[in-house]
């Protein structure tokens, strides 16, 4: 017993619930119209000549997922008020409608995840995402659609450390058919999935995710336009050849420059000894990468702290050391398997491990890669959202990563109503300080990046770093006890 009576509960989420969409709702007649008015007309163009006709036309280079919320965007428009105008205010609120339910949704993943152990923790940890300034500035205010792929992203991980495996990988198929930044977790999730289950349940899951492409993919494959889909979605790196987009990473401060000037930054196919820098940033995240499967795959804790329980942690043995006690015992046995393809007494991986490490994945891949824009840090926030309450140097690094997310947001879009208490405030401090002289934004979008870069390698650190020295050290005593 909690002491919670239901109804109570239900009455404080549903209040919560209410609180959020009415904080979001009083952002959305705002907006970047350069983005809305280009989402509109996609939308407005898919829903008259069908979706197929974007790539036909080669008006866009998003997946095609996406193409189906701007349609859909597009007809409530159209049905709600007669209107196929652009940036009028009806369309502007209706474009943030399903990003907002989408973190909605992402919220009560939350709150379930963590409601099997404390309706309070549960509370505090739907709280401090859909509550998180830098959440609302993208999806309420500026408009963005980062929520959708993020939506997969978060659940393809919830599922995957639920060894509901089959749902994992269709979850991670459909943020890749939304955002193609999304692939960046699809290495993960196949070794996990891989490890962990038999060949027939992987057959299950390719069919399955064959299955969920070819539906989403069919209208393209009859507009004879999957070409040039495949083509502008898989070959998009050097639409935009600069080693940052706005985003304050670690290619920022090798050519820093106001949002404004941002087009002047040096071009990522610059080269050092024959290597472009765009080769680098690829280089830095592939290493990134098989460090963290390396990590995953070994079943050690990613923290030095042994806090099994408050996951519930299966099993934190080597594939070796388990394999030596079965034959202690007289008999190798093989862990039974689950019906979703995992292992039900023994499954070979740790939960904790799969969550920092996706987080820590989307946020390499917000500081090492070149061609970064600000917001692809977005999914970082909801992935840590499942650890961030329990161990508190997450919790500093959930914190520090929402400000200076935040503030990158508001120096690439400013905040125009000043009026509003808490972005009003942020957005006149920028100001005053930028206007005292010139060079003053770049300092600060500087000072910003570095505290990125800092906080990244210390996530690095406590999160895969010294878990693999860890297996190094277990590694060797092994040896030496053999």
């Amino acid at each position: 017993m909690t002491g919670y009576p239901k109804c109570t509960e239900g009455v404080t989420v549903l209040c919560i619930l209410l609180v959020f969409l009415a904080l979001n709702a009083s952002l959305f007649l705002e907006g970047y119209h350069g983005d809305i008015r280009g989402q509109q007309t996609w939308g407005n163009q898919a829903l008259k000549n069908g979706v197929s006709s974007l790539y036909a036309e080669h008006t866009t280079d998003y997946p095609p997922l996406y193409l189906y919320v701007l349609k859909f965007n597009a007809w409530v428009n159209l049905r709600l008020f007669r209107n196929t105008e652009v940036m009028t205010r009806n369309y502007v609120f209706i474009s943030k409608m399903i990003p907002t339910v989408c973190n909605l949704t992402i919220g009560l993943g939350i709150f379930a995840h963590f409601r099997k152990r404390s309706f309070k923790k549960a509370l505090l940890g739907m709280c401090l995402y859909l509550f998180n300034p830098a959440i609302v500035y993208n999806t309420a205010y500026w408009g963005q659609v980062d929520s959708v792929n993020a939506l997969f992203m978060f659940f393809c991980i919830l599922f995957l450390v639920n060894e509901r495996y089959m749902w994992s990988t269709i979850c991670i198929s459909l943020a890749v058919l939304t955002k193609i930044q999304s692939i960046i977790l699809l290495p993960l999730v196949l070794a996990i999935v891989l490890v962990n289950s038999e060949r027939k349940d992987v057959f299950k899951m390719l069919f399955a995710n064959a299955a969920v492409v070819l539906t989403v993919l069919m209208p393209f494959i009859r507009g004879g336009v999957i070409v040039q889909l495949v083509r502008r979605c898989l070959f998009s790196v050097g639409w935009q050849p600069y080693v940052t987009a706005n985003a304050y990473n670690i290619w920022f401060l090798v050519s820093p420059r106001t949002p404004e000037d941002w087009l002047t930054t040096l071009r990522d196919t610059y080269t050092l000894s024959g290597i472009s820098l765009r080769s680098i940033g690829f280089a830095l995240i592939i290493a990134y990468t098989l460090l963290v499967l390396y990590q995953v795959l070994k079943h050690r804790n990613l923290s030095s702290s042994e806090d099994s329980e408050t996951l519930s942690l299966p099993t934190r043995l080597h594939a070796r050391e388990i394999g030596k006690r079965f034959l202690r015992a007289g008999k190798l046995r093989l862990p039974s398997v689950s019906k979703t393809g995992g292992f039900s007494r023994q499954s070979f991986i740790n939960k904790k491990n799969a969550v920092i490490a996706a987080a820590g994945m989307t946020l390499a891949f917000f500081i090492l890669p070149t061609e970064i824009h600000e917001r692809y840090l977005f999914p970082f926030f909801p992935l840590l959202s499942l650890v961030v309450l329990d161990d508190m140097r997450y919790a500093r690094t959930y914190l520090i990563l929402t400000f200076t997310h935040l503030i990158n947001l508001m120096i690439a879009f400013p905040f125009q109503n000043r009026d509003t208490l808490f972005y009003g405030t942020i957005q006149t401090v920028l100001d005053s300080v930028t206007k005292m002289d010139e060079f003053a934004l770049i300092g600060i979008a500087s000072a910003i990046a570095a505290v990125n870069i800092i906080t990244f390698i210390h996530y690095s650190k406590i999160g895969i770093l010294q878990g693999i020295l860890n297996n190094q050290t277990n590694g060797l005593a092994d040896r030496r006890s053999s």
